[in-house]
């Protein structure tokens, strides 16, 4: 149900529909709301968002690390 995403992964948003203007911005998955299906993500500009996993595309590699850094600063 969590999508394949963990918590603490860097995300990119895709494919919303109420919100397109977020559509490829990046952002931080924090944890999982098994309640409501969601993940809470918190973008660059420290906005907190609540998702669902279908809309979250996994960012690995080099980018994932320093935006790691970035969100637990």
């Amino acid at each position: 149900a969590e999508g394949g995403i963990h918590g603490g992964q860097t995300v990119r948003l895709r494919d919303l529909k109420a919100a397109p203007e977020l559509n490829g911005e990046v952002g931080i998955a924090l944890r999982f709301n098994t309640d409501s299906g969601r993940w809470l993500v918190r973008l660059r500009n420290g906005e907190g968002k609540q998702l669902r996993p279908q809309n979250l595309e996994g960012m690995e590699g080099d980018t994932g690390r320093v935006f790691a850094v970035w969100g637990d600063a």
